[in-house]
């Protein structure tokens, strides 16, 4: 069994998020294209939360804070 030798649940990051989205704070994030987006009721794994409720325009692409969840 692999056995990560940092466990990074539970701490917080910035990550990208998609240009022309909106993600409230406590969202439940995926990835599309390297970028997080909300996750929709399709998503079979959250491995992040957002802790800020953040609106990225056309061609932006800011960082946001989530928390990992696993």
């Amino acid at each position: 069994m692999f056995k990560p030798l940092i466990d990074l649940r539970g701490r917080t990051v910035d990550m990208k998020m998609q240009a022309s989205t909106a993600i409230n704070a406590y969202d439940a994030l995926s990835f599309a294209s390297g970028y997080v987006v909300p996750a929709t009721n399709a998503t079979t794994e959250v491995r992040y939360v957002a802790l800020e409720s953040k609106t990225s325009g056309a061609g932006e692409t800011p960082e946001m804070v989530c928390i990992v969840t696993g």
